[in-house]
């Protein structure tokens, strides 16, 4: 059950949105890449959202803090889009710290603590967020496919800007079909998009559970399951 107490909400969330802020600072200040680039990996789009989200809550919840007062509820952003930003938010984070090595490493020169903040503290705090002020139980399962959308224009923006600019440059090396040409196998058949297609399908059906899931503890953080 959400907490009722809007000026803890708006404090906390006004702390969230420091994090948010540093870890955009981090992430287009890292050297890794130019601001650009940045903006291509999909990690730094699910930052941004989550920041933009918390953007909105904060005036969200002063606007109730003003109107209704400290006891209640807080304002929150629409639920299917919060916990749709949610599952990205954290997939994304546990696709790097687990997945990304078995697909090709991860970013190179990103300084830890980049890192750190952008697939560890933002996550969570996004999370504890979602935990102690929103509402539970309220978005339908329908939505766990509704948020591949934006996962499947990612790979196709970022595959048709790579050819139609002529570009070497890939956010993510298991993009690269020329990457798996030289790991032999089945990986390397079609000049390598053998691998690119693999990966990319393993990735979707981790995404597509992942909002499942996310729904799942939705529900069950609601009360949903329990024997009436």
């Amino acid at each position: 059950m959400p907490i009722r107490n809007r000026t803890f909400a708006l404090i906390y969330r006004l702390i969230a949105l420091g994090v948010g802020i540093f870890t955009c600072v981090l992430l287009f200040s890292s050297g890794s890449s130019n601001g650009f680039q940045q903006l291509a990996y999909f990690g730094t789009e699910s930052s941004l959202a989550a920041v933009i989200i918390i953007v909105l809550e904060v005036i969200f919840n002063l606007i109730d803090l003003i109107r209704h007062g400290n006891s209640g509820v807080a304002a929150y952003v629409y639920m299917p889009l919060t916990l749709g930003v949610l599952s990205l938010l954290l997939s994304d984070a546990v696709c790097y710290s687990i997945v990304s090595p078995f697909l090709g490493g991860y970013s190179q020169g990103t300084p830890l603590l980049t890192t750190i903040f952008s697939h560890a503290v933002l996550p969570f705090m996004f999370f504890l967020d979602y935990l102690l002020f929103d509402e539970k139980g309220t978005v339908p399962w329908k939505n766990g496919i509704y948020w591949m959308a934006y996962p499947v224009f990612y790979f196709a923006f970022t595959m048709a800007a790579h050819y139609i600019f002529n570009s070497s440059y890939f956010p993510y090396k298991f993009l690269d079909a020329a990457k798996f040409v030289n790991r032999g196998g089945f990986l390397a058949g079609n000049d390598g998009w053998n691998g690119v297609v693999l990966s990319v399908g393993l990735l979707a059906v981790g995404l597509v559970g992942a909002g499942f899931l996310t729904i799942f503890l939705n529900n069950l953080l609601s009360g949903k399951y329990k024997k009436r």
